[in-house]
């Protein structure tokens, strides 16, 4: 049996992960396990100024390079802060089946008007 490093905060981020895989990360860079331990820099072999350049495009953020170290799910939820599901993007129209209009919950602490599914993913941060 293969022991993989934890990847929990990763799991609880999967649609987050999805988004920004698909709209900064390049196809074939997709990656099939993130573990919370990764950092961008271990998942995308893209130099810095490209990643810096598209997550500030998409997410409307200030993005630094000490950013791009810290681990990946860490990124994710402070890129995700403030958004609201209406600002989620998907470029595959079938991808937006994961996220159902739902009533905003109060457990969700990142995202104030998520569907419950995402709120749950994000809950366990």
């Amino acid at each position: 049996m293969i022991n993989l490093a934890d990847d929990a905060h990763m799991r609880g981020l999967a649609t987050l992960a999805e988004e920004f895989y698909e709209n900064i990360l390049r196809p074939d860079e997709e990656p099939g396990f993130v573990s919370d331990d990764a950092s961008l820099l271990d998942i995308s072999l893209a130099p810095e100024e490209v990643l810096i350049s598209k997550i500030e495009t998409h997410y409307s953020r200030t993005v630094t390079a000490s950013d791009l170290r810290k681990s990946f799910w860490v990124l994710l939820t402070d890129l995700n802060n403030g958004r609201t599901r209406n600002d989620l993007q998907f470029r595959s129209k079938a991808k937006t089946g994961l996220l159902p209009d739902c009533p905003p919950t109060r457990h969700n602490r990142i995202l104030p008007s998520v569907s419950r599914k995402l709120a749950g993913e994000i809950s366990s941060i």
